[in-house]
């Protein structure tokens, strides 16, 4: 699998899981401080993300970062 199909699975994926709390989202994914990345070559790639909300004292405490081929397979767990 692809470093760019790593990123956007990734990204998607954090997506789909904040979208249960309607009141918070993601902005700025990044991999690598890049936006769409293209042929990273780096075996553990930094992945960024910012979280945006109308409450106060919001924070993060955990994240998870699922894999797979396609959007289907992710689905699938």
């Amino acid at each position: 699998m692809t470093r760019l199909s790593l990123s956007i699975l990734t990204g998607a994926c954090l997506l789909y899981t904040l979208a249960a709390t309607a009141q918070l989202s993601v902005s700025n994914l990044l991999t690598e401080n890049k936006v769409n990345p293209i042929g990273l070559d780096e075996a553990v790639p930094r992945l960024t993300w910012q979280l945006k909300t109308e409450s106060r004292g919001v924070l993060q405490t955990a994240y998870e970062v699922r894999v797979a081929e396609d959007a289907d397979n992710l689905q699938k767990g």
